[in-house]
């Protein structure tokens, strides 16, 4: 049972103890009824036998009618506080997210080449990933996000969770070679299905890859065929160039990007292949996933009470005193 207001709801939590109190009420009813009776039957015998006191017992009578309304008042209160009154507000907790997305991010050497640009300065494709993706993680709210960075061996950077910040921080510390030389995708693919616990229906997961070198000793496909079965969708994203390096990059490892490879890696699993062409299509490119996911978030509704039903007791023990203090001077009076 609740009383909605605007803001507040005002509940009992234990609403059957209300069916007390006409009983209660009733009885109390009968009980005074009955002690009237008496004291009218007394009076009128005293009266025949001992006329002399026969105004005293009268004001005797009219005095026990000074007070009932002290006893209903507390039998209201008493059946009040059984019934725990308690005040009711609406709590939202950390929304639940239907998503749990994985980046993985490629750190073999060919990711330190300069072949894009930010804020018209050359830039390397690892700095280009790392400022887009920090800055797309901080808006990515509500869903549980993962990050593993790979090259010749692959390792976890966050596990799957809400914290951005936390996300934020590690891909700053993402360096070329950080997991090796070369891009073995198939190993990396193999370590998110071992060391991730999906909890959403549809999880995804991001290949941020320079997209050369990248089968491995195991065929990709075969990977992507696992997370087929598994449900996982795999979004590849290229950042390969299809140019040969410039003088500068000439002593780094330069293959073109597998563009059929990675394409058909995402159709398998019904996920999208995109091209980094141009600096600012990754993020464009980003969100493209994310809406196409069409990511929901949904927060979980629980009800918080405070209890109110000791203020009741409260009232019923400062009425008996003051019922008692009556009956005292009542008494003194007689």
């Amino acid at each position: 049972m609740c009383f909605w207001g605007p803001k507040v709801s005002i509940v009992f939590v234990q609403p059957l103890w209300f069916i007390l109190l006409p009983l209660l009420l009733l009885i109390k009813l009968l009980v005074r009824h009955y002690i009237e009776r008496k004291n009218r039957f007394q009076y009128e015998i005293s009266s025949i036998y001992h006329p002399l006191l026969n105004a005293n017992n009268m004001k005797g009578v009219e005095r026990t009618h000074t007070k009932p309304w002290l006893y209903y008042i507390c039998i209201v209160a008493m059946v009040i506080a059984l019934a725990q009154p308690a005040v009711s507000e609406k709590k939202f907790d950390s929304p639940d997210s239907v998503k749990d997305i994985v980046f993985i991010v490629d750190t073999s050497v060919g990711m330190a080449i300069s072949d894009y640009t930010l804020n018209d300065v050359a830039v390397s494709r690892l700095t280009l990933l790392k400022a887009v993706l920090t800055d797309f993680v901080t808006k990515l709210s509500g869903n549980r996000i993962g990050m593993m960075v790979y090259a010749d061996h692959a390792y976890t950077m966050v596990p799957l969770t809400r914290d951005r910040n936390l996300i934020a921080h590690n891909i700053q510390l993402i360096q070329p070679a950080l997991a090796g030389r070369q891009s073995d995708l198939s190993n990396a693919l193999n370590t998110v299905l071992k060391h991730f616990e999906f909890s959403s229906n549809k999880p995804s997961v991001v290949v941020l890859s320079q997209g050369s070198n990248i089968k491995g000793d195991v065929d990709p496909l075969v990977v992507a065929e696992k997370f087929k079965i598994n449900g996982i969708k795999l979004h590849m994203i290229g950042l390969g160039s299809r140019t040969m390096p410039t003088a500068s990059d000439s002593g780094l490892i330069f293959d073109s990007i597998d563009n059929k490879l990675l394409d058909r890696m995402a159709t398998l699993t019904n996920g999208q292949f995109f091209w980094v062409g141009k600096s600012g299509s990754l993020d464009s490119i980003l969100n493209e996933i994310v809406k196409s996911e069409s990511i929901e978030i949904k927060a979980n509704e629980y009800v918080l009470l405070e209890n109110y039903f000791q203020y009741m007791l409260y009232l019923v023990v400062f009425l008996l005193f003051v019922s008692w203090l009556l009956s005292t001077f009542i008494k003194s009076r007689l």
